[in-house]
């Protein structure tokens, strides 16, 4: 399982989005926890990688997990919009992901910290919040 990466991406952009816009969505796993890393966190960890020496699979995501229900709880609660959450809405880029958590203790023994999700994903959706309106 791999840890979904955000930041430059649309993955989570679509949720803001469409709540913004009054758009229809079609969310199926509301309240899986997943686990993510933004696009910065990623790329520093890669470069650390380049410089240890740590050998085999090493798991890489931010610490904790989120449901796509909190992060849609909190644009509404943010704008004061509520989600249009409808089957005949268009489906959400998330959809069919399951609960999942990555062991990122072979990296953080290692040296590595990760950043918590709630760190950088609230101040992400403000970001396009505030861009949107």
């Amino acid at each position: 399982m791999k840890a979904l990466v955000l930041g430059g991406t649309k993955r989570l952009f679509f949720y803001v989005e469409h709540i913004l816009n009054r758009q229809a969505i079609n969310v199926d796993n509301c309240d899986a926890r997943l686990t993510f890393i933004n696009s910065g966190e990623s790329g520093c960890f890669l470069a650390w990688c380049a410089e240890k020496s740590i050998w085999g699979y090493v798991n890489a995501c931010s610490n904790g997990s989120i449901s796509l229900s909190e992060i849609i709880n909190y644009v509404e609660n943010r704008t004061g919009i509520k989600a249009l959450i409808r089957e005949d809405g268009e489906p959400a880029p998330l959809n069919g992901v399951p609960s999942f958590s990555l062991d990122t203790a072979k990296a953080q023994d290692a040296g590595f910290k990760f950043l918590s999700v709630s760190e950088w994903v609230y101040p992400l959706i403000d970001y396009w919040i505030d861009g949107l309106t």
